[in-house]
């Protein structure tokens, strides 16, 4: 159990250098900073409802600076 919230905090620490350097996030970075699962991100994404989400080859990539825009309340889809 001690080993779990190591990793927990561990990966909060990296989330937080993640988010000040890279433009991109992956989907278990971003399901990180959503609070989610990664498995209900890499649906969100699949469905196209995960904001910044987009593809190149097999992998999956979110713009970090759409999904803070979505967290601050200040992203619209075009509707």
């Amino acid at each position: 159990m001690g080993e779990h919230i190591t990793d927990s905090m561990t990966r909060r620490t990296n989330m937080k250098e993640t988010l000040n350097v890279r433009m991109t996030l992956t989907v278990q970075e971003a399901a990180d900073v959503l609070g989610i699962g990664r498995q209900n991100a890499y649906q969100l994404a699949g469905q196209g409802n995960l904001p910044g989400a987009f593809r190149i080859g097999r992998k999956i990539l979110i713009s970090r600076n759409c999904l803070l825009r979505f967290i601050d309340g200040g992203f619209h889809d075009g509707n």
